[in-house]
Parts: structure tokens; C-alpha cells; sequence
């Protein structure tokens, strides 16, 4: 079954840090794809940067 998780931040550096948190303490899964976007949200005329990861992943099935 493929799934899906998703981490935001309004700062690429965080992002990495959500991101190898995650994984490190997910180590029984096989990452299929990751997606990496940028926009700017506009608040008061001012530009912030977010960054969005999507992590496509299926859980490791025990050997039979």
C-alpha cells in the first residue's frame, strides 16, 4: 500500500531537519518518491517563502 506524508516549513533548513527526523525514525520504509515545491505567501506586501516536501513511500514487508 503506497502512502503518503507531507512536511511544511517557512524554512528550507527546517525542512531538512523535519524531514531526516522522519526518516530516521521510520527505517522500515521504501521511499518510491519525494516532491519538493516553493511558493511565497503574501503577507503585508511581504513575500514569505514555504517549502512543502511530499514523501511517497510503502511500508517494508516482512520476508516470507
Amino acid at each position: 500500500m503506497t502512502r503518503v506524508k507531507v512536511f511544511s516549513s517557512y524554512h528550507e533548513n527546517e525542512l531538512d531537519i523535519l524531514m531526516n527526523k522522519w526518516l530516521t525514525e521510520h527505517p522500515d520504509i521504501n521511499i518510491r518518491d519525494i516532491k519538493l515545491s516553493s511558493s511565497l505567501a503574501s503577507v503585508n506586501e511581504d513575500g514569505i517563502p514555504l517549502f512543502t516536501a511530499m514523501v511517497i513511500f510503502t511500508p517494508r514487508t516482512a520476508p516470507i
